[in-house]
């Protein structure tokens, strides 16, 4: 994923979510700790799918060397 990409997308939806919690509450230091809460959230999610994404390919590799080295090499045709 590209870095640039991820921050503006980010801080597009903090912006939107502060926007949208400061016109319902009206407190500008509410719609800024909600937003905290927010990136944090987003940030947690981020990690968690990354981690998974490690995790996954280090249980799914052994399967696949395996699959690999039985597989039966000939000499190359020219």
């Amino acid at each position: 994923m590209y870095a640039p990409r991820v921050f503006v997308s980010m801080a597009a939806v903090l912006i939107a979510f502060f926007c949208a919690i400061l016109w319902m509450q009206g407190s500008v230091l509410s719609a800024f700790a909600d937003s905290l809460v927010c990136a944090v959230l987003i940030q947690s999610g981020y990690f968690l799918g990354v981690l998974f994404l490690v995790w996954h390919e280090d249980v799914s590799r052994p399967s696949r060397a395996l699959d690999i080295s039985s597989q039966a090499v000939g000499p190359r045709s020219r």
